[in-house]
């Protein structure tokens, strides 16, 4: 968790919308001390960023980590007044990459100003473009998933029978007409071997 091992004391994700035009709040944060917070969660729930816009907005526009060194003297932070009265200064955020669409953004503050750390940004980066591996394979496992059972309802709701067989002859699949059309049920067939 970067917030326990960075010092940083406020954690918390973004997630683009479909259109890919605003980074959408969620209720994911990390904290260290949730009630000292409170009033910039709460503010930070409601907003969405527009592309450009404020921390996230700038991490998806660019795909690119960014930094704050102070967030309540930055022009293009629309949260700072409400920084400034709990106590965060300094910002970081970094992309969740799914290819080259920006799929969420982290972003992280400090109670202090902080000046760039080069080498933590290029680290977090990293880690972005690896939760955007998991991402996709999430996305290419609930495919295939579907597909399945797109694949399984059209077999079993068919007017004929299907059988399908491996390399092995052994049967994978057997559908209620086939159960109809050759008196076995599903189970009492399914990894048999048809006879040669």
């Amino acid at each position: 968790d970067v917030v326990d091992t960075t010092g940083w004391t406020v954690g918390h994700l973004y997630v683009a919308d479909e259109a890919r035009t605003h980074m959408i709040p969620t209720a994911v944060w990390t904290l260290v001390d949730p009630e000292a917070v409170r009033a910039f969660r709460t503010a930070t729930e409601a907003t969405p960023m527009p592309r450009g816009t404020g921390l996230p907005g700038r991490v998806m526009a660019s795909g690119r980590p960014a930094w704050i060194v102070d967030v309540t003297r930055d022009d293009n932070f629309p949260r700072a007044k409400l920084a400034e009265e709990i106590g965060v200064r300094a910002g970081f955020g970094f992309p969740v990459l799914v290819g080259r669409s920006v799929e969420a953004v982290l972003e992280f503050f400090a109670p202090e100003p902080a000046e760039p750390d080069e080498a933590m940004l290029e680290v977090m980066g990293h880690i972005g473009t690896q939760l955007g591996r998991v991402v996709e394979r999430m996305r290419a496992e609930a495919a295939i998933r579907a597909s399945e059972a797109r694949n399984r309802l059209i077999v079993e709701t068919a007017d004929d029978a299907f059988v399908a067989i491996d390399a092995e002859s052994r049967i994978l699949e057997w559908n209620r007409a086939a159960v109809r059309v050759f008196g076995w049920t599903r189970q009492e067939i399914l990894g048999q071997t048809l006879p040669a």
